[in-house]
């Protein structure tokens, strides 16, 4: 591990009856980092988690933090969650609702039998931390949904766990509040330096919140790396479209060039030029990716027709969004594919003849499923 403090997760299966919910799951996330488990529902983060959290136990694998093994199947080794020592906030922040603030984030060390004067001391530091303070003596339903989560997460850290699982806790938050709270949370996370295990579905939480993201469906990683990474060259057709959305064009690979760049030929007439992080060979048959975002749109022109990464097309839909225009455009390629644009610049209404241009920087070869 690159930090003694860090978690490792290895080989993690676990069904429920003849439903595989993860399977052979493998990471590590050293200590004072964030990684973020993203995907659909049922992709098996959840379940994941509760492994970690020891409230689900796995048919195989092992997990640690440290030094200290949660789990080692292969060695019968499986310590209850109780002895783990960590933090754990749901989706429903589940505070005792007969209990005032202050004893909803005493509760955990008044069950560690800490002393009066160091729960005191513990509480009124955690209060501040989290702003808090003069709300100790309120109830959980005289709170706004975000002075509850807070109250959740003050809970979770009051007695210092090297490790903080965080499951969808900003869901329930309206969406003003939620993108406030997500920079709050990040900033949280890196002034108490704790390991945070992340689980959402929502794109824009991960990349905020994460050093690291796991993108999983059917219960695998599919990808493993930074948000950069993972946005940038996605790793297989699943990423590219559950990221962001990306353009897929099935293409036959027609010249390998250095530092992993490709010629990639949708057909005689057309060529993209691109960037893949998997091996490929001339001839072989792979798909081009790019983002709506990163196409350069214009009307039509003779003379400005290039042969390497501009396609031609014609509007076939276009709908305004206050701050760009969303287009669908058909290309002039044999089988008449439609792709994605989304910009700035007003080119004309349906049928109007347009150019795209794509940065090969901009262009992901994939390989073809």
């Amino acid at each position: 591990m690159a930090s003694e403090r860090g978690l490792l997760v290895s080989g993690l299966s676990k069904r429920f009856g003849k439903v595989v919910a993860i399977d052979g799951v493998n990471f590590k996330v050293e200590q004072g980092k964030v990684l973020t488990l993203l995907g659909p529902s049922g992709c098996g983060k959840t379940t994941t988690l509760l492994c970690i959290a020891g409230i689900e136990k796995p048919d195989s694998g092992k997990i640690l933090l440290g030094d200290k093994v949660f789990v080692d199947i292969s060695k019968n080794i499986y310590i209850p969650p109780e002895r783990r020592e960590i933090g754990i906030v749901f989706q429903s922040y589940a505070l005792w609702p007969h209990m005032t603030v202050f004893d909803n984030i005493a509760f955990p060390l008044k069950l560690r039998k800490y002393e009066k004067s160091e729960i005191r001391r513990r509480v009124k530091n955690v209060l501040e931390l989290m702003n808090l303070e003069g709300l100790e003596d309120r109830y959980p339903y005289q709170l706004s949904g975000g002075q509850q989560q807070r109250v959740a997460l003050a809970r979770a850290v009051v007695y210092e766990p090297q490790l903080l699982l965080l499951d969808e806790p900003l869901s329930n938050l309206d969406a003003k509040i939620r993108d406030t709270a997500r920079f709050w949370l990040r900033e949280l996370q890196q002034k108490i330096n704790i390991t945070v295990i992340y689980v959402t579905h929502d794109q824009m939480e991960a990349m905020v919140l994460s050093d690291l993201i796991a993108v999983m469906n059917d219960g695998r990683i599919f990808q493993i790396g930074t948000p950069k990474e993972i946005y940038e060259s996605p790793a297989n057709r699943f990423v590219a479209e559950f990221i962001g959305g990306s353009n897929l064009l099935p293409a036959v690979i027609s010249e390998v060039l250095e530092d992993n760049y490709y010629v990639c030929m949708l057909d005689e007439d057309n060529l993209l030029c691109g960037r893949s992080t998997a091996n490929l060979s001339k001839r072989d048959r792979c798909l081009v990716a790019f983002r709506p975002m990163n196409v350069t749109i214009s009307s039509y022109s003779e003379t400005r027709r290039q042969t390497m990464n501009t396609l031609e097309g014609v509007v076939n839909k276009r709908v305004y969004l206050g701050d760009a225009y969303d287009y669908r455009i058909i290309l002039n390629t044999k089988d008449l594919r439609t792709v994605r644009v989304t910009s700035s610049l007003d080119v004309g209404p349906e049928n109007t003849r347009v150019l795209l241009h794509i940065m090969r920087e901009h262009v992901s070869i994939l390989p073809y499923e």
